[in-house]
C-alpha cells in the first residue's frame, strides 16, 4: 500500500477549518445567551413628566413699563367702541380714461 502526500496534507488543512467553525459556533452561542439575558431583564426606559409649576407667575414687586390693561384677562376685557379706518378712496374712472386717451378694451378703428 502506498500513501500519497495528498491525503496527509488534506488532513492537516482541516484543523484550521475546524477551529474556525468552533470559534464561530462559540460566538453564535454567546450572542444567543446575551439575547436571552437581555430579553428577560427589561430596559430602564426614562419616563418624562410635565412640569408642575405654573406657566406664568406675577412677580412680587413688579417694575418696568406699565401697560394699560395688562392686568385684565381676555374674558374680563371691557367692550370699547371699535373705530375702523376710513374706507379706501374710489378711483375717478373718467379722469383716468381721459389721461390714457382711449378705452383700452375698445376695438381699433378700421384702417382704409
Amino acid at each position: 500500500m502506498s500513501y500519497s502526500y495528498r491525503g496527509r496534507r488534506r488532513g492537516v488543512a482541516t484543523w484550521p477549518k475546524v477551529a474556525a467553525a468552533a470559534g464561530l459556533t462559540a460566538l453564535l452561542f454567546g450572542f444567543a445567551i446575551a439575547g436571552v439575558k437581555m430579553a428577560r431583564e427589561p430596559a430602564q426606559i426614562p419616563v418624562v413628566f410635565a412640569d408642575l409649576r405654573p406657566v406664568r407667575v406675577r412677580p412680587a414687586t413688579p417694575g418696568g413699563l406699565h401697560v394699560p390693561g395688562s392686568d385684565l384677562l381676555l374674558d374680563e376685557a371691557e367692550e370699547e367702541p371699535v373705530s375702523l379706518a376710513a374706507p379706501a378712496e374710489e378711483p375717478a374712472l373718467p379722469a383716468l380714461r381721459a389721461k390714457q386717451g382711449a378705452d383700452p378694451f375698445a376695438e381699433p378703428a378700421p384702417s382704409e
